[in-house]
């Protein structure tokens, strides 16, 4: 058999030379007359889209796919997991994802023209389902290969295509590594399969004919070391040992990773907490008693179809299998592993999501204090990025309150990242400046070295008309033997607005009052402008008031205690 092998080999060899050169030829000649777009490597994007925000949903705008580009066999589609995708797709689309993930692929077989894609693509929907998980980006990759897509519990993705090529499995290994086989900047390996989830997605998805798969329990003779995810490698049956029972995976981020220890299943266990997907009574080493099986193929063939499981065979090529019953090609993984990024192609597209313009209301002193009017989840429905917006119109007025500041720019343009403009408030105050000066002090009669006063909150600004008095607050003043300016300064909150507050000395024994100066200004202070009683303060006018007291002793000559007077404190509020 193997002469005549030989011998077939080499006229197909000189046939396969001849119809090269007709086949050159006959393009070069086309070349000339029908232009052609060179696909790959090409600056022209197969695909380009926008991200709007409409309502509670996001779409495509300023959709295009290529007219010119070859048909389309796979589409990918990845978005921020606070998303639902919601895409109503002609006969032909298979999806291959649960439809809630957030990276979807689907195989098509029909519809599947650049046009009829886009079509399709225009009517694609992300619905929120969780708003603060919506930043992010949505890639759309379409390519003209069978191309299926999974991603796993950590968030890695992983890409699978099967090429149906019957080879040697190291033969395989090798031409899965090989530059030519690199998708989205990624090196091609042998697909491995650590998960039932990844073993039903392969099967389910992609699973055609039986192929390689990735895993072996051959080692080198020379040095005993397993294949250990190297670009290439030595492909005669005669370079390995074949009487290794650990099987193992061979390449990929699980390179080296142990499955199963067994060369038959009788005798096999399988290893804990490593998945291993067997056919029943595989392995079990035994191709028609002539070779060891020493390698893993997908697919099984029963008789009739390919099934989900696995099967050990030897590294042979097309010689040894006649037809698909055995094995008709492998199946190549892809994932960013070992310092690889993933990059999109001229074949793929991604597009930033466009995040809300928010508006918040915030007391400055008291971030929990619930102001009105409430905040501003978003000031619009419909967006792109570098829509603009002007929230120049959700400056508030809040009773009580003052605007004191604002955080975030209150006009620009929508953007990738959440734009929250946040209005920062404080509750309106009134600022008192109080100090007591005694007018013609005696010598024998000791100066007070604090003053006091109250302040009071009361509903009318005669004091005869004063019903109510609703609150009373005792603050420090400065005691001066002359006027210098020299004020104790108190805050109190406007709250609520539209009342009166009355601010009285506490006048110290043996003095007696002769009246107050108020200002609403810094200025100086003098006798001369003196008014009677205390003074009732209009908190709807200024916020900011300058009061002097003046007092004046009631006797000259010194009593007992006065000395003390000098110590005493009158529960001062701090």
């Amino acid at each position: 058999m193997s002469n005549r092998v030989s011998k077939v080999g080499k006229w197909g060899m000189l046939l396969a030379f001849c119809f090269v050169l007709l086949f050159s030829f006959g393009k070069q000649s086309q070349a000339e007359t029908v232009p052609t777009v060179e696909l790959k490597g090409s600056p022209v994007k197969i695909i380009e889209f926008d991200v709007k925000r409409n309502g509670g949903k996001y779409e495509l705008e300023n959709l295009t796919v290529i007219p010119n580009f070859p048909t389309i066999a796979s589409v990918t589609i990845s978005m921020p997991s606070g998303v639902k995708l919601e895409l109503n797709t002609p006969t032909g689309w298979q999806l291959n994802n649960d439809p809630n993930d957030s990276f979807i692929n689907y195989t098509l077989d029909a519809h599947n023209t650049p046009t009829d894609v886009q079509n399709v693509l225009k009517q694609l929907r992300l619905t929120i389902t969780d708003e603060a998980q919506t930043k992010g980006i949505v890639t759309i990759s379409l390519s003209d290969k069978e191309i299926t897509a999974w991603e796993d519990e950590n968030g890695v993705k992983h890409y699978y295509r099967y090429i149906p090529k019957r080879l040697s499995w190291a033969a395989a290994y090798n031409e899965a590594k090989s530059e030519a086989n690199k998708y989205k900047n990624l090196t091609g390996y042998l697909a491995t399969i650590t998960s039932a989830a990844e073993h039903d997605h392969i099967f389910n998805a992609i699973a055609k004919e039986p192929g390689w798969l990735g895993a072996t329990r051959m080692v080198r003779k020379d040095n005993g070391a397993k294949i250990q995810d190297e670009p290439a490698i030595l492909t005669a049956t005669s370079f390995y040992r074949l009487d290794q029972s650990i099987w193992y995976w061979v390449a990929g981020p699980e390179a080296g990773l142990e499955f199963y220890n067994g060369i038959i299943k009788a005798t096999g266990l399988p290893i804990p907490g490593v998945y291993n997907g067997w056919s029943a009574g595989e392995p079990n080493n035994n191709w028609h008693n002539i070779k060891p099986e020493t390698v893993l193929q997908f697919a099984l063939n029963d008789g009739t179809k390919p099934t989900k499981w696995w099967n050990d065979l030897p590294n042979e090529g097309a010689e040894t299998w006649p037809s698909s019953f055995w094995n008709e090609g492998y199946y190549i993984e892809y994932s960013a592993y070992g310092g690889q990024t993933e990059i999109n192609d001229e074949n793929a597209h991604s597009a930033d999501v466009p995040q809300r313009v928010s508006i918040k209301y915030r007391d400055q002193d008291d971030a929990l204090a619930s102001l009105t009017p409430p905040d501003q989840e978003s000031i619009g429905d419909v967006f792109a990025i570098g829509t603009p917006y002007d929230a120049t119109s959700y400056e508030k007025t809040i009773l009580g309150y003052d605007l004191v500041s604002v955080q975030g720019n209150p006009t620009g343009n929508y953007d990738k990242d959440p734009i929250e403009i946040i209005y920062y408030y404080r509750k309106q105050q009134l600022t008192f400046h109080i100090q007591q000066v005694m007018v013609h002090a005696h010598s024998q009669l000791v100066v007070p070295s604090k003053g006091y006063a109250e302040i009071r909150r009361v509903d009318a600004q005669n004091p005869t008309a004063v019903m109510t008095i609703a609150e009373r607050i005792n603050v420090r003043a400065s005691s001066l033997v002359a006027d210098a300016n020299d004020y104790q300064k108190s805050i109190v909150i406007r709250n609520p607005p539209g009342e009166y507050y009355q601010i009285e000395g506490i006048i110290p024994e043996y003095y007696h009052s002769l009246g107050y100066v108020l200002t609403d200004k810094e200025i100086p202070h003098s006798p001369a402008a003196i008014q009677s009683g205390f003074p009732t303060i209009d908190s709807n006018g200024a916020r900011e008031y300058w009061i002097t007291f003046y007092l004046q002793p009631t006797t000259p000559t010194p009593l007992p205690f006065s000395w003390v007077y000098h110590e005493t404190s009158f529960d001062e509020i701090k």
